[in-house]
């Protein structure tokens, strides 16, 4: 019997049909095998349209991912331009991954606007309490659209408290989304395991764009965002050995990934992916989809040379200016006299377009 016939038998034979368990079978084994076609399948649960995966950033998100998850690193940083789905990636669909693997996951997310958090963990539930029957077509096969139910028995969400920001499954796991500076106090993410026991992900916390873009020029508050990671974030692990992740556009040299990196740099695997690579060739603009041709990314670029240096390329220069810095040149007292006609400098910056 083929899928499209399964499909079209009454819902309650097709969940007793030896295809449709087949089906479950082969999808739990898909999902929790696969990073990316987890992705591309939570994507389609969500938008009911296809995840567009470009190989030149996405493949490095999925490794770095797996690298968090499989404790090869405790600390992982994901410095990356806006618009390059980093949060549908690196939040929605990894955690609800992370709880697909065990229920028992609880993660503390953060980021600027509560708005934000919100949406992000209202989706993560939404894909583990999907409970819509249907399938994709493709040109050469259809990819059935199975509830989560039927495929991971398992995982339930649990009744009671279960709002936007904060809700549980019946494994005692847990997602608490608060905005930067939001009451954090009584949550904390992972849990505690046996020095002997080998390395099992049970949670993390997961910091999307902690620092506001509008505000980033305000001395005050990169350090309050700066103070509440030192003073409050990093105490809401179970124990030292609980993952963190920060995934963020850079704004600032002082903002939050310039504030680990000069604190704690040798604690972080930090993944840094700019608009332009070093042959100054785009980051999405292939035969299939163009996020950012050349041509624009120039155009943003001489339009406001600063804020692409930090937001597209990850590399913030000082507000000073973002090629020279005039604190660094030194200054002679003496008397070069008045036997010249003019006076000027060459200097030979040696920095090519792209950067």
């Amino acid at each position: 019997m083929g899928l499209e016939e399964v499909f079209s038998i009454a819902e309650s034979e097709i969940r007793n049909s030896e295809d449709y368990q087949y089906h479950c079978r082969t999808l739990r084994e898909l999902i929790l095998n696969d990073f990316q076609f987890a992705c591309q399948y939570f994507h389609y649960m969500l938008f009911k349209k296809d995840f567009l995966i470009n190989p030149k950033h996405h493949h490095q998100m999925f490794d770095a991912l797996m690298g968090l998850w499989s404790g090869e690193y405790q600390k992982l940083l994901i410095n990356i331009p806006p618009g390059y789905s980093k949060s549908q990636v690196c939040v929605i669909y990894f955690a609800a991954w992370c709880f697909l693997h065990n229920p028992s996951c609880r993660f503390l997310h953060t980021s600027y606007a509560d708005t934000l958090v919100e949406r992000n963990s209202s989706y993560v539930k939404l894909i583990l309490s999907y409970d819509q029957l249907n399938f994709r077509q493709t040109k050469s096969v259809a990819i059935p659209i199975i509830p989560i139910s039927d495929i991971f028995p398992e995982l339930k969400i649990a009744k009671g408290r279960n709002t936007k920001e904060y809700w549980h499954t019946t494994a005692n796991g847990m997602f608490y989304a608060v905005p930067f500076g939001g009451k954090i106090l009584g949550f904390h993410a992972g849990e505690m395991e046996r020095k002997r026991d080998k390395f099992k992900f049970n949670g993390a916390i997961l910091i999307d764009d902690p620092n506001k873009a509008s505000e980033i020029h305000f001395d005050n508050s990169r350090k309050t965002v700066n103070n509440l990671y030192d003073q409050a974030v990093i105490t809401r692990v179970v124990s030292e050995a609980t993952p963190q992740l920060l995934i963020m556009q850079r704004l600032h040299q002082d903002d939050l990934t310039g504030h680990i990196l000069e604190k704690e740099p040798d604690q972080w695997y930090h993944l840094k992916i700019p608009v332009l690579d070093e042959q100054g060739e785009p980051l999405w603009d292939n035969e299939r989809f163009t996020k950012h041709s050349k041509k624009v990314l120039m155009s943003m670029k001489a339009a406001d040379p600063i804020m692409f240096s930090g937001q597209y390329m990850q590399e913030p220069v000082p507000e000073e200016g973002g090629i020279i810095d005039i604190s660094k040149f030194k200054r002679y007292d003496y008397d070069l006299g008045n036997d010249f006609d003019l006076k000027f400098f060459v200097i030979d910056c040696g920095i090519k377009d792209n950067e």
